[in-house]
């Protein structure tokens, strides 16, 4: 059973949709009741009025099926974040504008639990995109594994300009040199974001990934 958190923290709160602003995620929003539903993206984050607004991600489409007053879901792209809200302002059905929720429900995609992984990995992690059809390579990046689980796993890849990675994409990781079956694990992007540590004083930042393995894997020798 996949384990699910609620998130209180206004703070945290904030900084997700902060960051999935800059990172250009795309949410579903559904009705509750007609069970209409359109994809769309951030417009905008208004910390002092409390609110935050999408716009229909397909320009062709309008957001007449989501009057004031309806009650709807709105569930990020890689279904693991959800939120129940009701829409505060429908702007000539072109955008829609919510009250920042109080909670996030958030969906541990990986039933395994997570590890540091302290032991065999690879000088240089790599991880190599192949698309949605798992055919062509389409790009290749080094990286540093942040987590590992028997079903998935992590990146943290510094990156100026990330092309390709995007969910459901067909991956290639390098994890383990030392460790035969883990030298080419096989797997899928499940979700891809932004984020930043503090170094040296400094904000440093990347981009993280996660993987979702194509079958379970043994790790105890890296652990």
């Amino acid at each position: 059973m996949l384990e699910k958190e609620f998130i209180q923290s206004r703070e945290i709160i904030l900084d997700y949709f902060e960051k999935a602003l800059s990172f250009g995620s795309l949410f579903i929003i559904s009705h509750k009741e007609s069970g209409a539903k359109i994809l769309a993206k951030l417009k905008h984050i208004n910390d002092g009025l409390n609110e935050f607004a999408l716009v229909p991600y397909d320009e062709s489409e309008q957001a007449s099926d989501f009057p004031v007053g309806s009650e709807v879901t709105i569930t990020n792209e890689s279904s693991n974040v959800f939120l129940d809200t009701v829409v505060h302002k429908n702007h000539a059905h072109k955008w829609l504008t919510f009250n920042l929720p109080s909670e996030l429900k958030v969906v541990n995609l990986r039933i395994g639990q997570r590890y540091k992984p302290t032991r065999n990995l690879s000088p240089n992690n790599w991880i190599i995109s192949y698309g949605e059809d798992g055919l062509t390579k389409k790009s290749q990046y080094e990286g540093e594994i942040l987590d590992i689980s028997t079903t998935g796993m992590s990146l943290k890849i510094k990156a100026r300009r990330l092309d390709g990675l995007y969910r459901g994409d067909q991956v290639e990781v390098n994890i383990s040199e030392e460790v035969a079956a883990l030298s080419r694990v096989k797997g899928s992007v499940v979700h891809k974001s932004s984020a930043k540590v503090v170094v040296s004083g400094e904000f440093e930042k990347y981009i993280k990934v996660g993987i979702r393995f194509s079958k379970d894997q043994v790790i105890e020798q890296l652990i």
